[in-house]
Formats: structure tokens, C-alpha cells, sequence
């Protein structure tokens, strides 16, 4: 285990490719940084929040949405089918979007380990191309088994008796989920893999390598955690400056909360970049990789050309 060697080359190839960052764009894209968060409106809630900040025509606006909801509840139920269809047809396009940014990043990686210059968009694109349908496939493949496996644990966490022993099972379950499910698309790219064998090659690989994948796991966990609140700070700021003061209309703090969102988002680029590149690296360092290496096929090839010489 050399994670010295994981982190260090990692960071060697972000510096020193900088197309890597736009695929960490794409691969970021839509994704939250800070994790997610519930919360509670309650009736203090309600009677605290400063709706003198929003402005009268926006107060006009939801006024008159309700009233349409009254008056024509068909129409209503209509639109929000079509909402629902066009934020669906969104999410699918921002999915795609991510599937092909990570397997730029798993192919640049590739690429830069097989020492292949100039690493440009097109022959990462290239890349991309070949496998895109495969991953896409084997995402498929791994969201309705996790699906099944989801419904098994809601019905079994129903009966009550059992739903201590299922709480702690589903806590162990999603984090080697995430675990495979981030490695799935590393074992196809890296060993050319149908996405079934690419399956199976990943729990080989991952279980007999725990303490490796546990190490780089907690680490990539904290290090994310204190660059989300980092970038998360001026975010924060600007709510609670718009709740605490009166000069900042509400206008003002949508745009500001909008460009901060886009700085966010197009920062993090790298940083995913970064990410995705010592998980790849951890990959062939635990399948022990070596692309230097010709194939057991071409040592074949090679003896035979000999001994008909």
C-alpha cells in the first residue's frame, strides 16, 4: 500500500493536464458539495422568516399561483406533469452529462499511465466514445439491483421487529455501495472489461484490498468535507447577510446566490478531477496494473514467431 505514490501522481496530473478539469466539470455536474440537509417549517419558523424581504410582486405572484390552483385544479395537475416531465428529461441529460465527465477522468488517468502525449480532449473523447454505452449499461445494471435490495430493507424495516438489525445493515451497505459503484466503470475502462466481468473483477479487487480502499475512503471522505465547507462559507454568508440585513433586497441575493453557485460549481471541477484520479490510481494499484507490461498474449505470439525462425 504506497498511497504516498496514489496522492502525489494524482496531484501531478491535475497540475499538469488541465483538460482533466473539464471533465471534472462534467463529472461534478449537478452534483451537491456540501452534502444534503433536512429541516423542519415550523409554525416560529414561519412567523421568523423575513417576508418583508420578498418583494410585493413575487408576494402578487404566489398569491395568484394559488388562486389558479383553486380555480382550475385540472390545468394545474396538467402543468405539473409537464414540469415533472421536463425536470426528468433535465435530470437524465445532467446524468448523462456526469457518466461521460467520469469516464474522461477514468480515461485521461489511463491514458497518462500509459504515458500517451498529448492528452487532449480528442483523443480523451475517443475514449469516452468506446465505453460510454458500456458504463451507461453496467449503471443500469447495478440501479436496479440496488433498487431491489432498497425495497427488501423498506419492507423488512416495516415489520418493526427487525428495524434496529436493518438500520445497522443499510448504514454497512450504503457506504460499500458507493464504495463498488464508484470502482464498477474504473475496472471496465482500466482492463477493457464487458460491464458482468467488470462486476465481478471489482469486488475481487476491492475485497481482497480493505485496508487500501478504506485508507483512500476516509481520507478523499475528510478532505471533501472540509473543501465543501470551505466553499460552502460564502454561500452561508450571503443567506445570513440577507436575513440580518435590511439594505439587501431579495433581487440581490438571488443573483449573488446564482454567480456563487456557477464560481462553486466550476471550482469544484478540479477538485473532483482530483478525486476521481486517486480512486482510479488506487484501482491499479490494488489490480496491480502495470501498462509498461506487454500482455500474456504478445510474450505468446513472440515465442512462437522464434521457434518458426
Amino acid at each position: 500500500m504506497d498511497l504516498s505514490k496514489i496522492y502525489s501522481k494524482a496531484w501531478d496530473l491535475i497540475k499538469k493536464y488541465k483538460i482533466l478539469w473539464l471533465f471534472g466539470l462534467f463529472a461534478g455536474c449537478g452534483q451537491s458539495t456540501f452534502g444534503t440537509s433536512s429541516y423542519s417549517a415550523d409554525n416560529d419558523y414561519l412567523t421568523t422568516f423575513p417576508t418583508s424581504k420578498i418583494p410585493p410582486g413575487f408576494q402578487r405572484w404566489f398569491l395568484n399561483i394559488e388562486r389558479f390552483i383553486n380555480n382550475n385544479p385540472g390545468k394545474f395537475f396538467l402543468y405539473i406533469l409537464l414540469i415533472s416531465g421536463a425536470f426528468v428529461f433535465i435530470g437524465l441529460l445532467i446524468g448523462l452529462l456526469r457518466v461521460y465527465g467520469k469516464i474522461g477522468l477514468i480515461s485521461g488517468v489511463k491514458l497518462a499511465e500509459k504515458d500517451i502525449t498529448p492528452l487532449t480532449f480528442n483523443n480523451i473523447n475517443e475514449e469516452v466514445k468506446k465505453y460510454f454505452w458500456k458504463v451507461v449499461l453496467l449503471f443500469l445494471l447495478v440501479w436496479v439491483v440496488n433498487l431491489i435490495i432498497s425495497l427488501i430493507l423498506v419492507g423488512l424495516f416495516l415489520t418493526i421487529i427487525l428495524a434496529v438489525p436493518v438500520i445497522c445493515f443499510a448504514f454497512v451497505y450504503a457506504l460499500i455501495y458507493a464504495l463498488l459503484v464508484n470502482q464498477f466503470p474504473i475496472a471496465l475502462i482500466v482492463e477493457d472489461l464487458d460491464p458482468f466481468l467488470a462486476i465481478k473483477r471489482t469486488f475481487q479487487v476491492v475485497f481482497s484490498n480493505i485496508p487500501l480502499y478504506l485508507t483512500v475512503g476516509i481520507i478523499n471522505l475528510f478532505g471533501l468535507i472540509v473543501v465543501s465547507f470551505l466553499l460552502g462559507l460564502p454561500i452561508i454568508a450571503v443567506f445570513g447577510a440577507w436575513f440580518i440585513l435590511d439594505k439587501i433586497t431579495f433581487g440581490t441575493m438571488v443573483i449573488v446566490g446564482i454567480l456563487l453557485g456557477l464560481v462553486v460549481t466550476v471550482v469544484f471541477g478540479p477538485i473532483k478531477a482530483f478525486l476521481d484520479a486517486t480512486w482510479t490510481l488506487t484501482y491499479i494499484q490494488a489490480a496491480n496494473i502495470n501498462f509498461d507490461e506487454p500482455k500474456e498474449e504478445e510474450f505468446t505470439e513472440l515465442n512462437i514467431d522464434e521457434v518458426t525462425t
